[in-house]
């Protein structure tokens, strides 16, 4: 299978997901809310996955460096697949250091997530899809840094997606 495939595959997934009603809330404020769920985190995975893929391959035109990208988010990746990873992101999100965490990095977070969705209007033409991508950055930004310090500006640490604010 050659990259292009893997990219529309990957868009397919995450529309498929769409049109099965996971889609995340907006808001100007910090997505707080507890994780519902393994589908959640599925979700929020295929979203990375796909902006890996359109970041590194498509606006960096860099597609031989997306097997190093997908490498270098597996540290943060792997804390999605966890089996007690609902209970660990809840646990963040309602302890005073996570939510401390979180109250810091918002402003990080925002302006990450606007260089993001201005990285990829001209190359996600679908505004529905790019919100999603963009709304399940902040979202998993927002999970990774409440439960820990360790994670901030974790998009910083991925080859792929060094032309997000840094």
């Amino acid at each position: 299978m050659n990259r292009r495939q893997l990219l529309v595959d990957g868009l397919f997934c995450l529309a498929v997901d769409l049109a099965w009603g996971q889609e995340l809330p907006g808001g100007s404020d910090a997505d707080t809310r507890p994780v519902e769920g393994y589908e959640e985190l599925w979700f929020l995975l295929s979203a990375i996955d796909t902006l890996i893929f359109v970041m590194t391959g498509v606006v960096l035109k860099e597609p031989n460096q997306i097997a190093r990208t997908i490498e270098e988010f597996q540290p943060y990746g792997v804390q999605f697949g966890d089996a007690k990873a609902v209970e660990a992101f809840n646990g963040a999100l309602q302890s005073d250091e996570g939510r401390a965490r979180v109250e810091d990095g918002f402003s990080t977070i925002s302006a990450a997530t606007q260089r993001t969705a201005t990285l990829l209007s001209d190359t996600i033409l679908s505004d529905p899809l790019r919100d999603t991508i963009c709304k399940s950055f902040s979202r998993a930004s927002t999970l990774l840094l409440a439960r820990s310090s360790e994670n901030t500006r974790w998009w910083c640490n991925c080859y792929g997606l060094r032309a997000i604010t840094c």
